[in-house]
C-alpha cells in the first residue's frame, strides 16, 4: 500500500475538475482525471483509486450509470464514491445511494468540506484495506483492540512493522 492515496475525479466540465484539483492541493494525493463516464471506468479499472469523486450530470453516461458500473466491477466494488452534484433534492440523493454512492457533496463545493470528507473517507478505506490484509497475523485482532490511533496509522503506512512473533 502506497502512502499517497489515489483520487479519481470524473467530471465532464474541465473547470469543475480544476476547481476540485485546486481544493485538494497540498494534501499529498495522487489525482487522476476523467472527462466522461467511459474514461472514468477505464481509469478506475487501471488504477484502483482509494476514492472516486463523481459528477452526476454528464452526457453520454451520467454519474448514476457510472456508479452502477463501478459497483459491478470486481476491482472497484468497495472503492468509496462521493457524488458531486448541483442537484440538492432528496430523490437525487436516494437514487445515488441506490446505485452505490457512499456520500454526496453539493455544488458549489466548500473547500473545507471536500478536504475533510476526502481525508476521512480515504483514511477509513485504507484502514479497511489494511484489516483485510491481516487475517493471518497471530493475535492481530486482540492487538488491534489495544492499539492507539498512532500505532494503527504506523501499521497502515508500514504493514511490515507488525511483529508476528509477539
Amino acid at each position: 500500500m502506497t502512502d499517497q492515496p489515489t483520487i479519481l475525479i470524473i467530471d465532464d466540465n474541465a473547470s469543475a475538475r480544476h476547481v476540485v484539483e485546486s481544493m485538494l492541493t497540498n494534501m499529498d494525493l495522487r489525482l487522476l482525471f476523467a472527462a466522461n463516464g467511459p474514461d472514468g471506468l477505464k481509469e478506475a479499472a487501471e488504477n484502483q483509486p482509494d476514492l472516486i469523486l463523481l459528477d452526476i450530470m454528464m452526457p453520454q453516461m451520467n454519474g448514476y450509470e457510472v456508479c452502477e458500473k463501478l459497483r459491478e466491477a470486481t476491482k472497484n466494488t468497495d472503492v468509496p464514491i462521493i457524488m458531486i452534484t448541483a442537484l440538492d433534492d432528496r430523490a437525487s440523493r436516494i437514487q445515488g445511494i441506490e446505485c452505490g454512492a457512499d456520500d454526496f457533496l453539493t455544488k458549489p463545493l466548500n473547500r473545507i468540506e471536500i478536504r475533510t470528507r476526502v481525508e476521512s473517507i480515504v483514511r477509513l478505506n485504507r484502514i479497511r484495506k489494511f484489516l483485510l490484509e491481516q487475517p493471518d497475523k497471530p493475535d492481530f485482532q486482540e492487538r488491534l483492540k489495544q492499539a492507539s490511533d498512532e500505532t494503527i496509522d504506523s501499521w497502515i503506512h508500514d504493514p511490515d512493522c507488525i511483529d508476528d512473533s509477539e
